[in-house]
């Protein structure tokens, strides 16, 4: 019986134990931690939240070729270009083949294997965005893109 008491004791004194550093050790347990996270997490963002409807333009299918030791292989990628802006949804709408060109000039510079990450693909988007902001810059236009996104990837 002495026994069973010891060892009911020291079950209770390692649980406790383990629940006291999971409370002041934040991190012990990750995100399962019911202790972690209690403190308010500070908002990276500055200013306010944007509550403007989004608004999408898609752009036509960019398809591009590629030398292969099979041949040839085709991507035919679809973007979208996303904003909040009325008058930029306009301006977008009305220069889509403006983007689609820049777009495939960008996309055009990868190379067939990397195109398939999906890094390279968030990088892809990203390169083909600051070129047609650039592009935009360049005749004094500025309008307000959100994002472009990847709407379509087909490889042949």
């Amino acid at each position: 019986m002495r026994w069973v008491i010891i060892g009911v004791l020291f079950l209770v004194a390692v649980i406790g134990g383990l629940v006291g550093f999971a409370y002041f050790d934040r991190d012990f347990l990750g995100e399962s931690n019911p202790f972690g996270q209690s403190e308010e997490v500070a908002d990276d963002s500055s200013g306010p939240k944007d509550t403007r409807a989004m608004n999408y333009i898609e752009i036509k299918p960019i398809v591009i070729n590629f030398e292969d030791a099979r041949g040839f292989r085709y991507i035919q990628i679809t973007v979208t270009v996303a904003t909040r802006d009325i008058e930029s949804k306009e301006l977008l709408s009305a220069n889509t083949h403006l983007i689609q060109s820049v777009a495939l000039a960008t996309m055009s510079g990868f190379e067939f294997r990397e195109m398939l990450t999906p890094e390279k693909k968030a990088e892809l988007l990203l390169a083909t965005k600051e070129a047609t902001i650039a592009r935009f810059a360049e005749k004094n236009l500025e309008p307000e893109i959100e994002e472009f996104l990847l709407t379509g990837f087909v490889v042949q």
